[in-house]
């Protein structure tokens, strides 16, 4: 596109002058100003498929492709889930509505609009590029340049202006922009309402050498676009519009991505749920609509801010213990009992999958297979102590078709969830201090595959921050919102608020006409001789059903079926394991296995007789256990292990974020790591297309 950038000399004039032109002289005068000629149009077209094709870009074509798809066959309204994408980039959903009430609502969820060529898309970034006030820095560079007193700063003077520049040429580069006609024409539109704002830096002779603008909802400012037509200009803005919303108390400052004309102003990523979690606490505070002005100027970022007395906790003193790091095999595990119980007390998620019962187990019964465990040890007032616990297998990479060799958690097929367990106050030390360990291992592999870990809590995002610290940023491939339980609520009142009347009505009708055919019983064993018999009486139960008709049953592999004795042996063992079962005339017609970690229950495994589906013989068993974990004052929640949000489980209300992810445990990466990811999401791309194609073939055929 070649737009002519307008050359704009400030007069005297009001902020707001152009609130006195009448509504269609301004359209008109937009339009004008706005205007797209045909060859600029198919010039944008071509550089921006080019840029669509790029290495790091093209591996979102196919869900592009998939959702244009979509679009065509059932156009969707209303705004989609920032939290379900369907690609890492962050793609959700196409764009029909550009209304300021549409994009006022997209900000407040953290959705925005972007798009090279095509139709506009919403996107919600796996990763937020923001600036916390007390984290802001202002280089020597533009300290100097504020104190020659060359330039001056406005607010809100020439919006207009400043989109339009935004979206003209940049010398010596491609001219590839997605501030169109259409984007500027609606973000103008959220101007008149009070909400867009633009920064402007006025040259000696009154010219607008530079600028940007952006968007204000409650307290939280997302920036939009910048430009210079002299060095460090727009920086130089930038620099005073961030120092006038530290002082009107504005939370953050939002830049979508990281680059490098906003890094070196201490922004820094964070991850999706931690930026979504800091705007809803201040989308809804009070900011400052309508039009802005400046209240100091280029003085106030002239000299460097005074010092913070504080010390970065997370920079260890020459006095702050090690943390040190074993590779343990299974032999070593035997002796962790009481150190991991320990932990589990101090740790910030627990995990059963972590549990050293389970990598014993799995080891035992598998003697070809390798499962290292990382031990990470401090020394705390001359005594050892245990502050973290992540166990692998060794092998291909899960959902891939890639021959590499990989480091895998969970460490056993029948595990899900991939975080590590780690004390809650030592987190990036451990993290980092593991990944070192695995670096430096001349046998271990240095690719490192998550599958289904927490993505939202602390343990992710300090890992986010240590593997970005390390020049190792991590690959995400997918995430999924799965149920869980947590609840302060018992049991009976929880399911009244999670069932309608009508669910819990014909619940009771099932339970009822079930009792009518012999003696239904609710029953609940801990004891270890009796969770023994009843966990085999459950593969009993599974093999007769779907799962042993297809083949995969437990009882149907016998390398899997030894692992889960072993390890539900020795969880009983401990006391760490419990089974439900809802019987008819004294035998299961549903079993549910429950494993508790800590102050965590995982709800492993669950079968059901098969021939009495019609009376739900899941969903009477899910009622029982459900109340039963809430009364028990051990448990903080329960985890349903959930491959996603479908299913029974739905019907607990809660909610948790999984995500599948890759890394390089070395420092700075690899190319290696990088072709592989490349590979990896080109794959999980097209395979995730066929299936949803696939289902939806299936469900019009039904149809």
């Amino acid at each position: 596109m070649s737009m002519a950038l307008h050359d704009v000399r400030h007069v005297d004039a009001t902020p707001d002058a152009a609130l006195d032109e009448a509504p269609d002289a301004k359209r008109s005068r937009r339009d004008m100003l706005f205007r797209e000629t045909l060859s600029e149009r198919l010039e944008r077209w071509t550089l921006g498929a080019a840029w669509a094709m790029r290495p790091q870009r093209i591996g979102a074509l196919p869900a592009l492709a998939y959702l244009w798809l979509r679009d065509l066959a059932e156009p969707t309204s209303g705004l989609p889930d920032p939290e379900r994408t369907l690609h890492k980039t962050g793609l959700c959903d196409m764009v029909h509505d550009l209304s300021p009430e549409t994009l006022i609502e997209a900000y407040r969820r953290g959705l925005f609009t972007f798009a090279h060529f095509g139709p506009l898309k919403w996107f919600s970034l796996p990763e937020r590029a923001v600036l916390l006030f007390d984290e802001l820095h202002v280089g020597s560079t533009m300290r100097r340049l504020a104190r020659k007193g060359r330039y001056r700063v406005t607010f809100d003077t020439a919006f207009e202006d400043v989109i339009k520049a935004c979206a003209g040429r940049r010398e010596n580069k491609w001219h590839v922009t997605w501030i169109t006609p259409r984007i500027m024409r609606a973000y103008a539109e959220l101007y008149d309402a009070g909400h867009a704002h633009s920064f402007e830096v006025w040259n000696e002779r009154d010219e607008l050498v530079g600028g940007g603008y952006g968007v204000a909802i409650g307290r939280v400012f997302f920036t939009e676009s910048q430009f210079s037509r002299e060095p460090n200009t727009s920086k130089l803005g930038f620099a005073l519009l961030n120092r006038h919303l530290e002082a009107w108390g504005y939370a953050l400052n939002d830049g979508k991505w990281m680059t490098p004309t906003i890094e070196p102003m201490g922004f820094r990523l964070i991850p999706r749920h931690e930026f979504l979690g800091r705007l809803e606490a201040a989308v809804d505070l009070p900011g400052r609509p309508g039009r802005w002005q400046t209240e100091f100027g280029l003085d106030a970022i002239a000299t460097p801010r005074a010092k913070k007395s504080t010390v970065d906790a997370a920079a260890p003193s020459p006095t702050t213990p090690c943390v040190e790091v074993e590779i343990a095999d299974a032999a070593r595990l035997t002796d962790l009992e009481s150190s991991w119980a320990d932990l589990l007390h101090r740790a910030d998620a627990p995990n059963l999958f972590m549990d050293p019962a389970l990598t014993r187990a799995a080891a035992e019964t598998d003697p070809t297979s390798q499962h290292p465990t990382l031990l990470a040890w401090k020394t705390v007032d001359s005594h050892k102590r245990l502050v973290g616990v992540w166990s692998f297998a060794v092998g291909r990479p899960r959902l891939s078709a890639l021959p590499a060799r990989a480091l895998i958690a969970p460490s056993c097929r029948n595990g899900y969830l991939a975080t590590p367990v780690v004390d809650q106050a030592e987190l990036d030390q451990t993290l980092d201090a593991m990944l070192d360990a695995v670096a430096a291992h001349p046998q271990l592999p240095k690719l490192v595959t998550l599958d289904m870990m927490t993505a939202d809590g602390a343990t992710m995002a300090a890992l986010t921050r240590v593997l970005v610290a390390r020049g190792a940023r991590p690959r995400e491939f997918e995430r999924n919102v799965r149920p869980r339980l947590a609840s302060t609520l018992d049991g009976k009142s929880y399911l009244e608020q999670a069932l309608s009347g009508s669910s819990r009505k014909k619940l009771r009708q099932h339970r009822r006409r079930l009792a009518e055919q012999g003696k239904l019983a609710s029953t609940h064993v801990t004891e270890p001789d009796a969770v023994h018999r009843a966990f085999e009486d459950f593969l009993q139960l599974e093999a007769a059903g779907w799962k042993g008709r297809q083949g995969t049953a437990l009882l149907h592999n016998e390398c899997e079926a030894a692992f889960m004795r072993a390890a539900v042996f020795a969880l009983a063992h401990h006391g760490r394991v419990s089974i439900f079962a809802l019987e008819l005339d004294g035998k299961p017609i549903s079993m549910q296995i429950v494993a508790l970690s800590g102050r965590a229950a995982f709800t492993w495994k669950t079968a059901y007789d098969e021939r009495l589906r019609d009376f739900s013989p899941g969903m009477l068993l899910l009622e029982d256990y459900t109340a039963a974990l809430l009364a028990d004052r051990r448990i903080e929640y329960a985890d349903s292990c959930s491959y996603d949000d479908s299913g029974y489980m739905s019907t607990w209300t809660e909610r948790q974020t999984v995500a599948d992810l890759w890394f390089d445990a070395r420092r700075n990466g690899s190319l290696q790591f990088r072709i592989l990811g490349a590979v990896q999401s080109c794959y999980r791309d097209l395979r995730a297309i066929t299936k949803n194609t696939y289902w939806a073939v299936r469900q019009r055929r039904r149809r």
